[in-house]
């Protein structure tokens, strides 16, 4: 999941603290928000864990993760995007046989947070030591089966398919004139979350994948053929293969255009630059604290762009 930042104040003798224990007067970073954790099921039981064709693939023309497997005779699909349009993550998960579908949901929390299920949605909120408050939530959507909601964890059984919504907020506020404090995450997630839940799974793809291509198909590269018996080789091979020997122009090409994608991902306009671990960040306290140094590190964060970046710091 998406981290969440800690808002920024002067140092006023506090010192460089940073992570969930940092004070009011330090510096906070980003910190892991959550994690969803997804239990397979086969009915009551655990899932096969022999499974076929399993392949998994993050497709950079219309920023998508998606994997594919056979398991038991069912063709299982899964695809998982961040829409900027919906502000929201977006889970789908899909089986080829009807009611073969089932699993737990639940989520886990480095921070504290307190975390609880009703109906088809998680809930986790909480406050950090410096005083931002956070909330985040998960909505199960199936189609077919059952859902069934028991302390902090949402079980789905016998489903065709089902959709998750994760919506997360704080009330960090990117203006230091209002001390870094903006509307509370409830309010903001009660404004757009209800009605990004409510929608079709198909429409909210959709709108990801126009809203997407509109930035990420602005630059096309063309290096070069790769033999046909590079191009076949699953990307690690690939990788392998290109230290030995550096002529596949189709995986450069690949590599260029990852890189655009991962700062589509981590820097819009409006929001924070792109720093050192990032949104990926997944450390309480992250190593140099997970923020930005002048020297070089906010160049590097960068050079994925493939051209000259230019913009000003918060």
């Amino acid at each position: 999941m998406k981290s969440a930042f800690g808002p920024e104040a002067p140092i006023r003798g506090g010192g460089y603290g940073y992570g969930p224990d940092a004070g009011t007067n330090q510096f906070g970073n980003y910190l892991p928000f959550g994690d969803l954790f997804v239990d397979f099921k086969k009915g009551d039981q655990p899932a096969s864990l022999s499974v076929e064709d399993f392949t998994r693939a993050l497709d950079l023309r219309d920023g998508i993760h998606k994997v594919n497997y056979k398991a038991d005779g069912v063709t299982y699909d899964r695809e998982a995007f961040s829409s900027t349009p919906a502000n929201v993550l977006v889970l789908n998960y899909k089986a080829s046989k009807p009611g073969q579908f089932s699993a737990d949901f639940s989520v886990n929390s480095q921070l504290g947070a307190d975390i609880s299920a009703k109906g088809p949605v998680i809930t986790w909120k909480g406050m950090l030591k410096n005083g931002m408050n956070y909330e985040g939530r998960v909505l199960i959507r199936p189609k077919g089966g059952t859902l069934s909601a028991a302390g902090d964890k949402i079980s789905v059984k016998n489903a065709d398919s089902c959709m998750v919504v994760i919506a997360m907020e704080t009330d960090y506020l990117m203006d230091y004139k209002k001390d870094w404090k903006g509307e509370s995450p409830a309010r903001k997630l009660d404004r757009y979350a209800a009605k990004a839940a409510s929608a079709d799974y198909a429409a909210l793809k959709q709108a990801h994948i126009s809203q997407y291509k509109s930035m990420f198909d602005r630059v096309k590269v063309n290096f070069g053929k790769t033999e046909e018996d590079v191009a076949k080789l699953p990307t690690p091979k690939r990788l392998e293969a290109y230290k030995k020997n550096p002529a596949d122009p189709n995986l450069e090409e690949t590599m260029f255009q990852f890189g655009r994608y991962l700062l589509l991902s981590s820097s819009r306009p409006g929001t924070l630059p792109a720093n050192l671990q990032g949104l990926w960040n997944d450390y309480v306290k992250p190593p140099w604290a997970c923020d930005y140094h002048n020297n070089i590190n906010v160049q590097m964060a960068y050079w994925g762009g493939g051209t000259r970046q230019s913009f000003r710091m918060p």
